[in-house]
């Protein structure tokens, strides 16, 4: 990137693009997501925006169909939504209450999204079927942040107190953590 203050780097799964959060891009009042090729070819487009919030972070789904991205301002206490980037581009919700939500990711199947969330009082990580919003699963117990899936599904890595943790997970037929532990 080469104007405005930009943050929160992410890869598209075929890694052809970059998106990026981009705070005075264009004379933007609010934050938005940006993208442009990785190979440094082309100028960056304009992802998603909203009247009246600032998009702090998103991320493409692993079809490279889906954005899921964060809400924050104008009335948002920061929620998460999604979207298709092709086809019916209306924007749907993940997560839309009066806590804190972020670090959302899809699962590598596209059948549940993992995100943070302070819900109960502590900050962890929770997992929802995706894209029909149900249930709503405990992954971490005492604390946890910023989920990232294995590419097989399989663990869903976190991080809780200044450490590096991972939760052995079933997807199949419902979702389960099977157990959890420490890595660095």
């Amino acid at each position: 990137t080469s104007e405005g203050n930009n943050d929160r780097p992410e890869w598209t799964p075929d890694g052809k693009r970059v998106l990026y959060y981009a705070l005075n891009h264009h004379d933007q009042k609010r934050g938005g997501i940006w993208w442009q090729p990785s190979d440094g070819s082309g100028t960056a487009e304009v992802l998603q925006t909203h009247a009246t919030s600032s998009v702090n972070e998103a991320v493409v789904g692993p079809d490279g169909h889906i954005l899921a991205y964060r809400l924050n301002g104008g009335g948002a206490v920061e929620d998460l939504w999604y979207r298709r980037l092709d086809g019916d581009t209306t924007s749907k919700r993940i997560a839309a209450t009066n806590f804190f939500e972020y670090a959302p990711r899809i699962s590598p199947d596209g059948r549940w999204v993992a995100y943070t969330s302070d819900r109960s009082g502590l900050t962890e990580v929770y997992v929802q079927a995706f894209p029909a919003l149900g249930a709503l699963y405990p992954v971490t117990a005492g604390g946890g942040t910023t989920p990232l899936w294995s590419r097989d599904g399989r663990h869903i890595y976190y991080i809780a107190n200044e450490q590096v943790n991972m939760a052995t997970v079933s997807t199949s037929p419902g979702f389960t953590v099977i157990s959890r532990q420490q890595l660095f």
